[in-house]
């Protein structure tokens, strides 16, 4: 299984704020490799709880479809996406996890720390290792619940049944506080399997009130999903996305932007769509 296709270089800028909080007296050259580790421990972690899931997934489908999800290539999650939602899931706990630094310097600036609460927290988790991971964990197992439903989205190899009960099923795992309220784009709302945070943005791109996008993707009308995407000016492959990850339609049945941007439905159709939708 092709399980990592994001191999280059990651950027770690995002946790340089919070490494300067937790390690003060450390200097950009000792706190690189602590970030680092940071990253490879993160994705040790997502790529642990995606092959979980497949597994998980697989349970119970026949042998060529479930061959197919236990196939399903895992994708790096944006890692600078990623990096930047770990300020607050990076605890001197996780920091006191890593093995692949030094840790006789760390644990050193761990326990003079200025503030006593994160000196607390470091000596809790050198009393109970594992003691403060347990954010970090629950970060990395959202993310990759998120991104597990959004490739079930484009799983030909799935009957449509089986792909909605797979996305149900990881969806009843989700913790609601585990959502992303920084968000900015509809792309990575989509990326993420951020559903509602990606109706919401979808709503405001479109000109239209919250409740006309959930219609809309509650009637699972792939000409009224694409006029909102025509509305909300969306690309190719978020218009593709919206229809199939929100409206949940077949990725066969859902109206495809063809070449040079040239829509299915013309604009005066797609302007019709958009006032059924205004007036239920």
């Amino acid at each position: 299984m092709n399980v990592l296709t994001n191999t280059g270089p990651v950027d770690v800028s995002p946790l340089d704020a919070r490494l300067a909080v937790l390690l003060p007296a450390f200097d950009d050259a000792m706190r690189a490799p602590v970030a680092q580790a940071v990253v490879a421990q993160v994705q040790r972690l997502v790529l642990d709880n995606w092959r979980e899931l497949l597994q998980r997934c697989a349970r119970g489908l026949p042998p060529g479809p479930a061959a197919s999800v236990r196939s399903t290539a895992f994708r790096t999650p944006e890692p600078d996406l990623l990096m930047a939602r770990l300020h607050g899931v990076v605890t001197p706990a996780v920091l006191l996890s890593l093995r692949s630094i030094g840790q006789v310097a760390l644990t050193a600036e761990l326990l003079a720390h200025p503030d006593v609460r994160l000196r607390e927290q470091a000596l809790d988790a050198m009393v109970r290792p594992g003691t403060g991971c347990e954010p970090l964990d629950r970060a990395c197992a959202a993310w990759s619940r998120r991104m597990l439903i959004a490739e079930l989205g484009h799983a030909a190899a799935l009957s449509h049944t089986d792909r909605l009960g797979l996305q149900d099923e990881l969806l009843a795992d989700r913790d609601p506080s585990s959502d992303e309220p920084d968000i900015q784009t509809l792309g990575e709302a989509l990326r993420v399997a951020a559903n509602r945070t990606a109706t919401m943005i979808l709503a405001e791109r479109a000109g239209v009130a919250l409740d006309i996008a959930e219609a809309a993707i509650a009637l699972r009308d792939p000409r009224m999903l694409l006029a909102l995407c025509w509305n909300a000016k969306c690309s190719p492959a978020e218009a593709l996305a919206v229809q199939v990850q929100l409206g949940r339609i077949p990725p066969g049945e859902a109206l495809r932007i063809g070449p040079s941007d040239r829509w299915p439905l013309d604009s005066d159709a797609l302007q019709w769509q958009i006032g059924v939708l205004q007036d239920i």
